[in-house]
């Protein structure tokens, strides 16, 4: 698993954990924001250390929790936004990448 990636679940699990958010909550958050994942997979991201897509699995998971994490100390809402933000597109452009290259191979 890639280091982005790892951060970004282990990121995932600490705001699912300090905001005692339940998968069900979660998935319902979720389907709120305009998306669907099950619980199953929801609970998978939560506990398992392996890869998951970033754009079915992953976004948008971090989509919703993302905008529940407490800031850094010392740092604006609006600089943590873009660093939040900054992730995302990371992932997205790294996910990009990675298919580009399966396909010049």
């Amino acid at each position: 698993m890639e280091n982005t990636t790892k951060d970004l679940i282990l990121r995932l699990r600490r705001i699912k954990d300090q905001q005692h958010l339940s998968v069900q909550r979660i998935a319902d958050m979720i389907k709120e924001n305009g998306d669907f994942l099950s619980t199953a997979t929801i609970q998978r991201v939560m506990t398992e250390d392996r890869n998951f897509r970033y754009y079915d699995t992953l976004q948008p998971i971090a989509k919703v929790l993302l905008k529940l994490d407490e800031p850094e100390e010392g740092i604006s809402d609006e600089e943590q936004a873009t660093k939040d933000l900054a992730l995302i597109k990371d992932m997205e452009y790294r996910v990009l990448l990675e298919h580009c290259n399966k396909y010049e191979e």
